[in-house]
């Protein structure tokens, strides 16, 4: 294994011992079972072939799991939950670089051609690389810089401000929806649950609707150069760069803008000239670039999934019908079931042992949502889609790092779904057709489906 060559002397005895003993043999032995379970997070193969029983095996019998690429993914809700919860014992630096690919990893002997293409599109950048290279992403630091950037960035999502955005997303709602029961065919995700998250976070950022095909075309690419298959080569490098620098030559302007004359809107509110603490700009870009994808994908996966959830259990959507005040735990158990973000990652801060394993400092940990959403410790009948049902799912994440977006992300569903309910027994659904995006980190179908019932 290439990780164990890397690592010193005793850390490299310590990552045998574990591997022999998470394959289910005796730590002293010196031969691991090359036939062991395998599993790789970002194989999308898991989620397809035997999804149920991957997670089963994961969280009944391997609940702290090294992959071949060193990581060890961790499965059972408490233990998610409280790597979480430790921004001291389990850093988020990780998410930098694996969740959100900024600065792009440079592999010094690529294509020297590349590379001098990757410089180039880096020179082009409308703002100074080295504030670029150094700016803070939020979601891979951990305090003091979260809570600087967290309370700046807060100022943007306070609850009266999300409450005031009802109208809008209702109003927004229902356009999307409008031709729904006069059509013989509604295709929910380029109908409804794509233009609905795009069109509020255009309207929240003070963006024209005239560029909303472009937010939804840099979020793609992001997802894509990230978390797809051409993930840390340097080809996905240099699209995520160019994205950057039409993205940027987007906001710039209105960061300046807003500076000079602020707007209600959330630019105006991260980058106040009278507050003594503000974002820079590299570091505004950045985050308005990770708010525009999250925001994007995870309403998008929400309002998509929920769709075959309830035409595939027919008796919840009448219950839904019959008591629409059960409207919240449709959109809770669609979250928990297909969490929109899979999994996360952390890095142990010290040597820390959990479930029996010893994980060594400096080790990347997959926080595996999908299976901790799924551990019957929790959640009884894990499997099965029950919008009565009660708990905390973990799809939002815990801790200090918990989803700036949730309130937002619960509203768009809330609003999509209460609108679509009423006409989806009025509508055939065929899950032959279910194919999901290409990238392993987030759960969203591609197409979505409905035929009118032939009365």
């Amino acid at each position: 294994m290439l990780t164990s060559l890397l690592l010193g002397g005793s850390e490299t005895e310590r990552l045998v011992s574990s591997l022999r003993r998470l394959n289910g043999g005796d730590p002293n032995m010196t031969v691991v079972d090359k036939n062991a379970f395998v599993f790789d997070p970002w194989n999308v193969s898991w989620r397809t072939n035997d999804t149920e029983e991957t997670l089963g095996e994961l969280l009944e019998n391997r609940p702290i799991f090294l992959t071949d690429a060193g990581q060890y993914v961790v499965s059972r809700y408490d233990d998610v939950r409280e790597i979480m919860s430790n921004a001291e014992l389990f850093s988020a630096k990780p998410n930098q670089s694996e969740a959100i690919g900024f600065p792009p990893k440079i592999d010094e002997s690529a294509d020297p051609a590349m590379l001098e293409r990757l410089m180039m599109v880096v020179a082009s950048l409308p703002f100074d690389v080295g504030e670029f290279a150094a700016a803070s992403v939020i979601v891979g630091v951990d305090p003091p810089v979260h809570t600087r950037l967290r309370r700046i960035v807060n100022r943007g999502f306070l609850p009266t401000k999300m409450a005031a955005l009802a109208p809008t997303v209702e109003a927004i709602v229902a356009e999307c929806l409008k031709d729904i029961n006069s059509t013989d065919s509604f295709e929910v995700m380029s109908e409804l649950a794509v233009p609905v998250p795009i069109r509020v976070i255009a309207e929240i950022l003070g963006v024209e609707r005239q560029h909303c095909d472009d937010l939804k075309r840099w979020s793609d690419v992001l997802s894509t150069c990230v978390h797809g298959e051409s993930r840390g080569t340097i080809e996905s490098g240099i699209n995520l760069v160019a994205m950057l620098s039409e993205f940027a030559g987007l906001f710039m302007p209105m960061i300046e803008e807003r500076r000079n004359a602020p707007s209600d809107d959330v630019i105006s509110e991260i980058i106040k000239a009278s507050e003594a603490d503000t974002l820079t700009v590299a570091e505004a870009v950045l985050f308005l670039l990770i708010l525009m994808a999250a925001a994007n994908e995870t309403t998008t996966s929400l309002i998509g999934n929920a769709i075959p959830y309830l035409c595939e259990n027919p008796e919840q959507l009448k219950l839904l019908i019959d008591q629409p005040d059960l409207l919240g735990g449709v959109v809770e158990e669609t979250l928990r079931l297909s969490s929109p973000v899979q999994f996360v990652f952390r890095e142990a801060t010290a040597d820390v042992t959990l479930q029996g394993v010893t994980i060594p400092q400096g080790s990347q940990l997959v926080c595996f949502i999908a299976a901790a959403n799924r551990d019957p410790r929790q959640f009884p009948d894990p499997h099965r889609f029950d919008i009565t049902r009660k708990g905390q799912h973990l799809s939002f994440g815990h801790g200090a790092h918990f989803c700036l977006g949730a309130a937002l992300g619960r509203l768009e569903g809330h609003a999509a779904l209460k609108q679509i309910a009423p006409s989806l027994s009025h509508f055939d659904f065929d899950n032959s057709n279910l194919h999901l995006d290409p990238s392993a980190f987030t759960r969203s179908f591609e197409v979505v489906r409905l035929t009118k019932v032939n009365n």
